[in-house]
């Protein structure tokens, strides 16, 4: 199911159930540009709320996810009790998309076990960087364990010299399918087969390498390839590579989630890359060229005379930006400089700064 029925999604995105799908794309635009990360920094929780626009907007923009949803709330479908059978709709052996396939006129043909697949949960593994890496682009090797098909019995957890026999109330398929009848017409239910216990076989013997399970943990070892201009936050996906739950059911996914540290003298600006660099006042007033360290080597860069405080340099093309809505595109680095203002005077310099002032208060009062 792509949705969590016990969120009103119409609510979180101000809209009436009966709302158009121009009026929800409209409420969704305003509340993703106020929520957006890259105007509330910092803030989590602006972050959480637009993590939860982008969720009611993914469900109520897809006409089916939204006639799902509608369902579910209009009915309250919590739990059914088939005598044989009792739980809750969300039970590991209930197969939901069959409610669909079932009551396709009641609900108006919504839903399909046919085009929609069972598949396993997603795991995210952080993972930081530095900076001058993130910058430049690297690749990271990440170890961990999942959960995959034994390769000793293919599957079964019956041992390959057992002297065992396909199931026969399942033929070997490990579950059962029985059709119940409900107040809202007949609906099906995929249960694991009760004579073989979901092994397809009888009088079987377990594998001595799954020990009957059928699933063994296995070490992977994964490069994780890491593109240039990466932020904290971005995150890069790795399909089928985490566990496999149950037979006939897809991995989930790996994703790893990049957080960029050791970013030194440089902070994020929007897309921009912000460096504050001490200059002296002569420098401000008079002008000067100064080097400055970066990732791609030393920058010579310019100090146009008058330089006030919080004056900003910019220097085009040397920052690798995120991608955005225009692609790849590299962004600016801006140098903020901090006018540093002497405390201590030699007699000569004192001196000199007297008689600047002076000439300074001739020249105002003319």
């Amino acid at each position: 199911m792509d949705f969590d029925p016990n969120k009103d999604y119409y609510e979180i995105l101000g809209v009436a159930p009966q709302a158009s799908k121009e009026e929800i794309k409209k409420a969704y635009k305003k509340l993703a540009m106020k929520y957006h990360p890259d105007r509330n920094k910092g803030d989590k929780k602006a972050e959480e709320k637009f993590k939860l626009i982008n969720e009611a907007y993914g469900v109520l923009s897809d006409d089916t996810k939204r006639a799902q949803y509608d369902a579910f709330k209009k009915w309250g479908f919590g739990g059914f009790d088939f005598g044989w059978f009792s739980g809750p709709w969300w039970f590991g052996w209930f197969d939901v998309d069959n409610i669909f396939d079932v009551f396709g006129d009641f609900f108006g043909g919504i839903g399909s076990s046919k085009t929609k697949k069972q598949r396993g949960e997603d795991i995210v593994i952080q993972l930081q960087v530095p900076f001058v890496e993130a910058y430049k682009g690297t690749s990271r090797e990440i170890s961990f364990q999942r959960k995959v098909p034994c390769d000793m019995c293919g599957w079964t957890g019956v041992a390959p010299d057992s002297k065992s026999k396909i199931c026969p109330v399942c033929e070997g398929k490990w579950e059962v399918i029985q059709v119940q009848a409900t107040p809202f017409g007949r609906i099906q239910v995929k249960t694991t087969c009760p004579k073989c216990w979901g092994k397809g076989y009888i009088n079987w013997t377990p594998c001595p390498k799954c020990w009957g399970k059928w699933w063994v943990m296995r070490d992977e070892t994964l490069l994780v390839k890491i593109p240039a201009g990466i932020k904290s936050g971005e995150v890069i996906k790795y399909p089928g590579m985490w566990h496999w739950p149950a037979k006939d059911v897809d991995p989930g996914d790996l994703f790893v989630k990049i957080e960029v540290v050791d970013w030194g003298p440089y902070k994020r600006r929007w897309d921009d890359l912000l460096l504050e660099i001490p200059i002296s006042v002569y420098d401000a007033v008079l002008g000067w060229e100064i080097l400055v360290e970066h990732p791609e080597g030393k920058l010579r860069i310019k100090i146009p005379k008058g330089l006030n405080e919080g004056e900003i340099i910019k220097v085009p093309g040397k920052w690798f930006g995120a991608k955005g809505i225009l692609g790849n595109h590299r962004w600016d680095l801006l140098i903020l400089p901090q006018i540093k203002i002497p405390k201590r005077l030699t007699p000569q310099e004192e001196k000199l700064w007297q008689q600047l002032r002076k000439i300074n208060l001739q020249n105002q009062a003319k």
